[in-house]
């Protein structure tokens, strides 16, 4: 059941694209990390709900995050930010059951350099997989 709070973004057609490219980059990049005995870990700065409406109808799609959550091989972290509470709440809500993912509300400038940033370490061997993007 979704907060009744929650907003969720209408997104149009380039949008789609940059989470196409998303799905297409994400496999290889834990395939070949994790080949490499390397942690893998997604953060999304703006995470959102984890599903946006496409601009003109009522199709759902899913977003960066629930595209994430299924990548296979998976991510060994997700850090989901989102300066939205409502939201935040539908994305540990998704991830309900998943211990590897940490729900983040806040402004990301803030979240990203005081709680996620210092918790990652080149020498144990975690690598990023840094989105910064804002759907239109």
């Amino acid at each position: 059941m979704m907060d009744s709070e929650l907003k969720i973004d209408e997104v149009g057609y380039w949008t789609e694209i940059k989470l196409a490219i998303l799905d297409e980059y994400a496999k290889p990049y834990n395939q070949i990390l994790h080949a490499r005995k390397l942690r893998t870990i997604y953060i999304d700065a703006f995470a959102g709900a984890g599903h946006h409406r496409a601009k003109g109808s009522n199709r759902i799609i899913e977003g960066s995050p629930v595209r994430a959550l299924n990548v296979s091989p998976p991510f060994d972290l997700l850090h989901l930010i989102d300066v939205d509470q409502a939201r935040t709440r539908e994305l540990a809500r998704i991830a309900a059951g998943r211990k590897n993912v940490k729900a983040h509300t806040g402004d990301c400038n803030r979240v990203l350099l005081r709680d996620v940033f210092p918790a990652i370490s080149f020498t144990n061997y975690e690598r990023a997989l840094c989105i910064l993007v804002i759907m239109e």
